[in-house]
């Protein structure tokens, strides 16, 4: 029996035009359109630094985040039994998991907090002071500045995610294909949020609803057919499908998107290991895969998959932030991380608008560890919210530790 320990490594592979295959070489590659392949040095990337955290109990999870143009953030979170954020204990309005919608400033000091009856998935700000709070109930509209619920609309079905319009419409992409009641749908599906409820602004191609964004061309939606591909799709003002594109890659989550300000797409797909530029034709740019490995030794008698999952992705001007976690080894430019025993550690990565690494914040735990959700601020920090069993610390702030429950927290980083 051969004793010797083996080492595998998830490593990233830049490609350009298309979803490309596998690399077991740890440094970065470029496929370009000819075909010839480029190897680009191994070089170290900095970490980015840690300016604040702040975690909370109760069962607690953090879920989503989206920045705010005065530097601070809506974050969307959620607990079971009583918390704190430091302003008092924050009681549940019902039995099992509460919503807690929170206003943070610039500093990551509470402005207000909402408690509500939602399990938050998304969140996103619309250009009329307001922001809408996705979840397995429905949307959830509140107002930026005071925290007041302007609404709270059931959905049918299974809401995926949410985005406003330039004009503060808002719609919402929903999955029939989950519903409580009724018939089975065949098709994903967006609404419009009236006055009068949900309205139907467009039916996809595709039976599985994943991301919505809306940039300077239209809406942008991601969908699924339960095949081995995510499929883009960009609609008209007219609610009519104006392109699509295929990306590669086992798509059993959710496909997270991003709009650039140039209206291009930075898309998470496939099996959430994959990030994506596609331009605004539907043409795609470039595919940066975080590639799996086959095994690596875990716990005490078990090997284990290697692998990372990317749950949430943002751009501002030339800079994109994916987040996540990862178990096994990881690769990053000059160094490799190993995940605790058979257990996850939270990620935080940092790319130019060419698919290239440029930053990292990595926090290593002992137990289920995650991020959930990212969001870029002014002057290139980034917002992150998670949760950890164990503990978190992605810099040299004090660790925050949990007693062995569910605890959410949220921080801020600031890019090299």
């Amino acid at each position: 029996m051969n004793t010797k320990p083996k080492t595998y490594f998830l490593v990233a592979t830049l490609v350009t035009g298309a979803c490309g295959g596998a690399s077991h070489n740890p440094s970065a590659t470029t496929r370009r359109d000819d075909a010839s392949v480029e190897t680009q040095p191994v070089r170290e990337i900095p970490h980015a630094r840690e300016e604040i955290r702040r975690s909370f109990a109760g069962g607690a999870e953090g879920h989503a985040i989206a920045a705010l143009p005065d530097g601070g953030a809506i974050a969307a979170l959620s607990f079971f039994s009583t918390t704190d954020l430091g302003q008092g204990p924050i009681e549940p309005v019902r039995k099992g998991r509460n919503g807690l919608i929170v206003r943070l400033g610039a500093d990551g000091a509470v402005k207000w907090k909402t408690v509500a009856d939602i399990w938050p998935k998304h969140v996103t700000v619309g250009p009329k002071g307001e922001a809408a709070v996705v979840g397995q109930e429905g949307v959830l509209v509140v107002g930026i500045e005071d925290g007041a619920i302007r609404s709270t609309t059931p959905i049918d079905g299974y809401p995926a995610d949410a985005t406003f319009r330039p004009d503060g419409e808002l719609l919402v992409i929903t999955d029939p294909t989950i519903r409580m009641s009724g018939p089975i749908d065949n098709h994903a599906r967006i609404v419009s949020m009236s006055p009068r409820g949900p309205v139907s602004y467009h039916e996809s191609l595709h039976r599985y609803a994943r991301g919505l964004r809306s940039g300077p061309a239209g809406i942008l939606e991601a969908t699924w057919e339960g095949d081995d591909a995510t499929y883009l799709t960009r609609i008209g003002p007219d609610g009519r499908t104006q392109w699509e594109t295929k990306i590669g890659g086992e798509s059993t989550g959710r496909a997270q998107l991003a709009i650039a300000e140039d209206g291009h797409t930075i898309a998470l797909a496939g099996d959430r290991s994959h990030v994506v530029s596609v331009d605004t034709k539907g043409n795609v740019e470039w595919t940066h895969t975080f590639q799996r490995a086959a095994k690596v030794p875990g716990g005490k008698t078990v090997s284990i998959d290697a692998w990372i999952t990317l749950e949430s992705i943002d751009v501002r001007g030339d800079d994109i932030v994916v987040g996540g976690f990862f178990l096994g080894d990881l690769t990053l430019g000059t160094e490799t991380f190993r995940s605790h025993d058979v257990h996850v550690d939270p990620i935080v990565i940092g790319l130019d608008r060419r698919g290239e690494l440029t930053w990292y914040a990595r926090s290593a735990g002992e137990d289920v560890d995650s991020v959930a959700g990212v969001a870029w601020g002014a002057n290139r920090k980034a917002w992150v919210v998670g949760t950890f069993l164990h503990g978190v610390a992605f810099g040299a702030l004090p660790a925050d530790t949990s007693d062995g429950t569910d605890h959410g927290y949220w921080a801020k980083l600031g890019a090299p």
